[in-house]
């Protein structure tokens, strides 16, 4: 393959890894690493296919090593496109790390608020990987996480990476995290997030593709306090085109507001 141009050689690589749009998880990445090692012009070319596609697998994915990568070499933080994460246990032990201060040098390095809060929750055993993998992916235009099968049974939460997008979504700052203006494709199957906590994701500048899967259901009231402010549904002008509610746990309210809050919506 030395004789051939950079640009057939990308054609064939492209042709090993599963494409973007692919909604299957795709555990042959370990194979195609090994094409990188070969020599630093299968390294250049073949890296940025490797880091494309997050697929984490349970234990499949190493996310220490995932972490340790994009603390060290923080120039691959622009490569990742996809993150799939299935098949997890909601809660404390979804994505653990071997070393949690590998979670806190990244936070830090973001300049994430609520250090304190980190760190606890990080001591404590709950995972900040999931959030810190997506807030240090400023190129991210898929985002997708679905659980185990079997159903959660703890109480209902705001996992850490909800509160990071719904501020950003909301338009305030949340340390040197990105906007997530590429961000297209979103979805949550966790009956372990109540709805109102997702509120904000109709505000993201990009998202045209919306799914939401076992949200659980809340109390219906005029006004909701989010994130420390009055949440008002936005009126014919957010940008998803295709919403899905799949299972849902509360009323067709809230359905049609959401589907009102849309201004181009193709498909429900």
């Amino acid at each position: 393959m030395d004789g051939l141009p950079d640009e057939l050689v990308l054609q064939i690589f492209q042709g090993l890894v599963a494409p973007i749009t692919c909604t299957n998880s795709y555990d042959g990445m370990a194979l195609f690493a090994r094409i990188c090692l070969v020599c630093q012009r299968f390294n250049r070319i073949a890296t940025p296919f490797l880091y494309g596609v997050i697929d984490a697998l349970d234990h499949k994915c190493s996310t220490s090593e995932l972490l340790s990568t994009l603390i060290s070499r923080p120039e691959l933080k622009t490569l990742p496109k996809v993150f799939r994460f299935h098949d997890f246990l909601p809660g404390r032990f979804d994505f653990t790390v071997r070393d949690p201060n590998q979670c806190l040098a990244l936070a830090e390095s973001l300049q994430v608020p609520e250090r304190e809060a980190i760190e606890y929750l990080t001591q404590e055993g709950h995972s900040m990987v999931l959030a810190l993998l997506i807030f240090s992916a400023p190129k991210v235009e898929k985002f997708c996480i679905h659980r185990q099968s079997r159903r959660w049974s703890g109480s209902p939460e705001i996992p850490f990476w909800i509160r990071g997008l719904g501020q950003i979504a909301l338009g305030r700052s949340f340390g040197r995290i990105h906007d997530f203006s590429s961000l297209k494709v979103l979805s949550v199957d966790m009956t372990i997030i109540r709805l109102e906590a997702m509120f904000p994701l109709f505000l993201l500048p990009s998202l045209v593709d919306l799914t939401i899967v076992d949200a659980l259901g809340f109390k219906e009231k005029d006004n909701y306090t989010l994130y420390g402010s009055v949440w008002t549904w936005p009126e014919r002008t957010a940008r998803v085109e295709s919403l899905s509610f799949t299972n849902p746990h509360f009323s067709s309210r809230i359905i049609k507001i959401a589907i009102l809050a849309c201004k181009a919506l193709k498909r429900f």
